[in-house]
């Protein structure tokens, strides 16, 4: 073999051997570009940090699965609802939120009810001193235990504080506590003062509104209580 000839299978094979080497360095940098963004997707979609990632293998959540702002009423008198939650028994935790992104919210392990409120988290201030009327809505999102996340289930409400048109048959001064606009001064508003008991400020549950919750507003609620 001539010299020529032993320095060109020499460059050849100097060139297949850079082309390997190239190739598996290419490989090692995707794996390592993939993972994380995978990851992200992963957590963008409700998986924590710490937890598995989204196993798609595994089955949804079973239905049915909903989210009922209060008694299913369309309109609230207050910006503080109740949530009732409905889920099949594979399910294992939750995220709650007041916008489509589920922005600010978190996931926790599920329960049947809820306290929320409408205006939480309202461009970006936790608990915002004024809440707008308006229809609000809240979005649900269901896991299982094996951190399969569910398609977003939601329910809306007009809040307002401005008394229905429609005969009632409470005097002014009882409607006025009628939070959630049935005729009647029962259970629902007096579980609502005792959420909001001791609280200061602008609250609905401050029937005398003397900027504090207290027994001076049970009182009142006593007064024009319904049967």
């Amino acid at each position: 073999m001539s010299n020529s000839q032993e320095k060109n299978n020499n460059l050849g094979h100097s060139w297949r051997t850079f082309r390997t080497v190239s190739f598996v360095f290419f490989l090692i940098i995707m794996i390592f570009s993939i993972v994380p963004m995978v990851k992200k997707y992963n957590l963008a979609l409700g998986a924590t940090e710490n937890s598995a990632l989204v196993d798609t293998t595994k089955r949804p959540p079973q239905e049915p699965l909903a989210v009922i702002i209060g008694d299913g009423s369309e309109k609230t008198g207050s910006r503080y609802v109740d949530l009732k939650l409905e889920y099949g028994s594979d399910v294992a935790n939750i995220a709650i939120s007041n916008t489509p992104d589920f922005a600010y919210s978190s996931i926790e392990p599920v329960k049947s009810a809820a306290s929320w409120d409408l205006c939480a988290f309202k461009d970006g201030v936790k608990s915002p001193v004024s809440c707008p009327e308006g229809t609000y809505t809240v979005y649900v999102r269901y896991f299982t235990t094996g951190n399969y996340m569910t398609k977003d289930v939601f329910d809306s409400i007009v809040f307002t504080t401005v008394s229905p048109t429609p005969n009632y048959k409470l005097s002014v001064d009882a409607h006025r506590i009628d939070l959630n606009f049935d005729d009647k001064i029962d259970m629902k508003e007096f579980g609502f003062l005792q959420q909001n008991w001791g609280k200061t400020g602008i609250n609905a549950a401050d029937f005398n509104n003397d900027k504090v919750v207290d027994i001076k507003d049970l009182n009142i609620l006593m007064r024009y209580w319904t049967n």
